[in-house]
């Protein structure tokens, strides 16, 4: 059809794409290219497109070239046509959102469409000006691009387009063109194809005995099923300089084993296929590698007496690495591989097969079921470790596999079940930055007693000193208590795992009794014991946190003695991180997304311990999920500096519980300057009937309260008795009112203290009552109270107070002291049991003229 390839281009531009001869009735048109039987379609497109643009008189404004040979989905070409118009970063980042939140829920890449938003915005770039679309189709259908915004229907607008490229030259593939109104191709006769070579067959035997220069300039050699020995003999391997592509698909005589091919000749080889044939492997692997400097991809699938891998860490250039079927292979080691990997195959069913009409394109069909029924893979540790190149990743059928190592490498999702690794045990995902998504519903498939991930990069790992031991068990340990630890900067990514259950019980896969988990939602971790900043009250007046303490450096000086953090009590000031620990903290995002909460929350109701800390986006401390919120595990809270932050449990009308937070032991809550309580006043209780279990709060020892400037009231208590407490630590809490409210409906008058010792008060001035209802503390032994010059009344101590104890000592003001109320419910014979003592720095007259600071 045309008279040669170099003025094929032109021909096509010149004599099918004028819109000068089109009728003005005509719409757009579409034009399919077939190039000679598949060849030169890539490069005769790419020209046109050249060509397109650089003339003058075309008529087209707008010339966009698409190649998407390399088929990923329809999202990834209307990508690609965004980024030919130049669209700019806004219309970049709607899709860098949407494949992100895909990525969360597991939609596989190769299923995702085309986005409505970023259409409209092509269709406005497009719509007043001609436009030609030049597009390799990868895909195995037809594209209707109307749907993707470009205004294909405009007499003005025209699409050529293909199916081949990447050597797609099955003939069926054509077959599928339905809709173009022009099929051009182009006749074989020009000899186009002089950098190939069939070895196959018959066309050997034909050039037996003819000089062998064409050796030479070869590219592409191709051995399977026959007698290969002569052809890769050292003489003439020493000529193939050229050879590109080598693949081997061996007989398996046992001749073959004397064979010594010498590949170190081979510099320009960038493709090598040893298939089926361990006799070939021994022959192929004597150290070449390592002189195979421009190898990208290597197949060794098949070699069932392959043991040890060969050291491929000289093949600085390699990419693809496919052992499929390697069933004698007994480990698979970082030191071994290099840096440049980007994608690894391990398939143990077996080498993947290819049809006739697929032995070009390289799509390959990998079975169903074991192929060597007799054999299974013996593998039991695969680690690759370091690789940071490796995105791509399949790995099946390895029964015998008990350790998976995937630290530092660029994957982006894990489905555990599907790759039917039925003994795996430890699984390691640290400083994976792009993991998105791990998929694990199934505990029993696999089994995995140790899984640790990291979704951080190396940089902000390191900042933290967080490694591979950070939560290692000893093999006894795990084995009794399966262990999971998770860093991620995005709670999505916990999409993948199963949550939930019957009462909130199912972590992670598993019943929550049984393991222990860390989960961090955070870009830094902090899995040491719990110390409050140093100088805290100091830190929070600097930073404007609370506004208008005159003084309070002399203040600290003179008053602070329980400590830097000003609170004395142990158990209190360091709590350490339990079996079962969240984390929340500076970076972690998405925390509150409706279609996460219930998972997220199963795993906040069944922690241990909960850090939260540093995170400018959280609002409320539960995330407000609805549902069985008891509590019935946590022993320790810790919630500090969320700005956004306005209440820490949530608790709605449902929240009608006699037991809630049975084991709760200390809360520490400091520097939330939007948080106007802690527990939310929709908290209700039943009536107490018989103790069956513990009660609310009942192990409740410790409560820290610091630099919480909106702070309304602290628990809504309704309850007779809170019979742990220990110690009430709260500073700096300019509008806290009351600290134990009374709720819409109390069964009692009176609430019981019989544990607490210490009340320390600072700078509370609005503070009226700590509990609203009479309030009774027989152990009490400290009282200090700083800057409380609202409070009337102090707990009554005298009913069942020890004889032999020593009065309860009250540190305050004088003012404070001489203002209290002691009238009603037995108070006056409490006084007897206070020794007040004021401060010797408390005010004195000053002289006439003085000047303060």
């Amino acid at each position: 059809m045309f008279d040669g390839v170099t003025r094929t281009a032109d021909q096509i531009l010149e004599k099918y794409l004028s819109n000068s001869d089109r009728p003005y009735y005509q719409g757009g048109q579409s034009i399919y290219f077939d190039g000679w039987k598949g060849f030169g379609t890539s490069a005769i497109l790419a020209d046109i497109a050249e060509l397109a643009r650089r003339k003058k008189s075309m008529d087209y404004e707008i010339v966009l070239h698409v190649d998407c040979s390399v088929w990923e989905s329809r999202r990834t070409l209307q990508r690609m046509i965004a980024k030919e118009l130049n669209l700019g970063g806004s219309t970049m980042a709607l899709f860098d959102k949407q494949d992100e939140d895909d990525d969360f829920s597991g939609i596989e890449k190769s299923s995702r469409a085309e986005i409505d938003e970023v259409a409209k915005l092509i269709f406005q770039a497009v719509k007043d000006r001609s436009c030609l679309l030049i597009v390799h189709n990868g895909s195995d259908d037809e594209i209707d691009f109307l749907r993707f915004g470009v205004p294909v229907l405009e007499r003005r607008n025209t699409v050529l387009w293909t199916f081949r490229g990447r050597f797609r030259l099955e003939p069926a593939i054509k077959d599928k063109v339905k809709n173009a109104d022009l099929f051009l191709s182009i006749d074989q006769e020009d000899g186009c194809l002089n950098k190939d070579a069939d070895l196959t067959g018959e066309w050997y035997h034909e050039q037996n005995g003819k000089q062998w220069e064409f050796l030479q300039s070869l590219w592409v050699l191709d051995i399977r099923d026959t007698n290969w020995d002569w052809i890769l003999s050292p003489s003439k391997v020493v000529l193939m300089v050229e050879l590109r592509e080598l693949y081997l698909k061996a007989t398996g005589r046992s001749w073959h084993d004397q064979i010594f091919l010498d590949m170190s000749c081979l510099s320009k080889l960038q493709m090598l296929r040893v298939i089926d044939s361990s006799t070939y492997m021994k022959a192929a692997v004597h150290d070449s590698f390592q002189h195979m400097m421009n190898l990208e991809l290597l197949d060794l699938s098949g070699n069932t007496t392959l043991h040890v891998l060969p050291n491929l860490s000289g093949a600085s250039k390699l990419k693809v690495l496919i052992l499929d079927g390697c069933v004698g292979l007994e480990v698979v080691e970082p030191n071994t591989l290099p840096r440049s990997l980007e994608s690894f195959s391990f398939d143990g069913f077996g080498p993947a097969s290819r049809s006739e009409e697929e032995e070009e394109e390289e799509e390959e069909a990998r079975p169903n079921t074991y192929i060597n029924q007799e054999h299974t893979c013996v593998i039991s540790n695969i680690s690759l470790e370091g690789c940071e190149q490796l995105k791509s990743l399949f790995l099946r059928g390895l029964p015998n596999l008990k350790e998976l190592n995937l630290s530092g490498t660029r994957i982006q999702a894990l489905d555990l079940e599907a790759m039917q690794v039925q003994q795996l045990e430890r699984l390691f995902l640290l400083g994976c930055a792009n993991l998105t998504r791990v998929k694990w519903i199934d505990p029993s498939n696999p089994p995995l007693k140790l899984l640790c991930i990291d979704t951080r990069g190396k940089a902000a790992r390191a900042m933290d000193g967080v490694c591979q031991g950070s939560h290692l068990f000893t093999q006894q340990e795990h084995e009794a208590h399966p262990s999971t630890h998770v860093v991620a900067t995005d709670a999505r990514f916990l999409r993948g795992f199963r949550a939930g259950g019957y009462g909130n019980t199912i972590a992670f896969g598993r019943y929550v009794p049984s393991q222990h988990f860390h989960l961090h939602i955070s870009d830094t971790v902090n899995d040491k014991p719990v110390l409050p900043r140093a100088k805290e009250k100091d830190a929070s007046s600097r930073d404007g946190l609370i506004p208008g303490f005159p003084y309070l450096d002399v203040i600290d000086k003179v008053f602070n003695n329980d400590g830097e953090d000003g609170c004395s009590v142990p158990y209190c000031k360091h709590p350490v991180p339990l079996d079962c620990h969240i984390e929340i903290a500076e970076g972690g995002s998405n925390l509150e997304i409706e279609q996460d909460l219930y998972g997220m929350g199963s795993l906040i109701y069944n922690t241990q311990s909960l850090h939260i800390h540093d995170n400018s986006s959280i609002s409320i401390g539960n995330l407000g999920v609805k549902g069985n919120k008891q509590f019935k595990n946590l022993r320790w809270c810790h919630v500090t500096r969320c700005l956004k932050m306005h209440t820490v449990f949530f608790c709605d009308d449902d929240w009608r519980y006699g037991n809630f937070f049975p084991s709760l032991e200390t809360l520490w809550v400091s520097h939330l300057v939007q948080a106007r309580c802690i527990w939310s006043t929709g908290l209700r209780f039943w009536k107490p009937i018989a103790r069956t279990t513990p009660a609310a709060l009942s192990k409740l020892r410790c409560i820290h309260l610091h630099s919480c400037p909106r702070l309304r009231h602290v628990l809504p208590w309704s309850l007779p008795t809170m019979e742990s407490l220990e110690t009430i630590h709260i500073t700096y809490c300019g509008e806290l009112t009351q600290i134990f409210p009374k709720p819409g409906s109390c069964w009692t008058e009176r609430t019981e203290f019989p544990s607490l010792r210490r009340i320390h008060l600072q700078d509370l001035p609005m503070l009226q009552d700590i509990c609203e209802r009479a309030m009774s503390a027989p152990m009490l032994e400290t009282i200090k109270l700083r800057g409380c010059w609202g409070i009337k009344r102090l707990p009554a101590i005298h009913a069942g107070r020890p004889r032999d104890k020593p009065p309860a000592v009250v540190d305050c003001e004088k003012d404070v002291w001489d203002k209290l109320e002691w009238n009603g419910d037995g108070m006056e014979a409490s006084r007897s049991l206070f020794s007040p003592r004021h401060s010797r720095y408390y005010k004195k007259d000053l002289p006439r003229g003085s000047v303060l600071r």
